[in-house]
């Protein structure tokens, strides 16, 4: 059987221009826009404030699951989970506990 995945960098940007986020190769058309409404357990959605990946990346997630909370934290970028540990860990482990 013969993948349709080729390259290593099908998924990630090829850096060709200096921006290594650019999609590129299968995700440069993938969209989680109409998929996002068939998750149909509570979601928490976490981000930086200075995250490259918000606005237009996070609207299919808020629009479409019907039980979502965003969480965006002050201070971080892309990786709340290693800027700000302790308080990642607290917001998950609050949300995973039952009320």
């Amino acid at each position: 059987m013969v993948s349709k995945i080729g390259k290593s960098n099908d998924f990630r940007g090829d850096d060709v221009d200096g921006n290594p986020f650019e999609r590129t190769g299968y995700f440069k058309t993938w969209t989680m826009a109409g998929r996002a409404k068939a998750i149909a357990v509570p979601t928490l959605v976490i981000n930086g404030i200075d995250e490259f990946a918000s606005g237009d990346a996070l609207k299919p997630f808020l629009d479409e699951i019907p039980n979502v909370r965003l969480t965006t934290l002050e201070g971080t970028t892309h990786s709340p989970h290693f800027e700000r540990k302790e308080e990642y860990m607290r917001i998950v482990g609050s949300f995973l506990t039952p009320s």
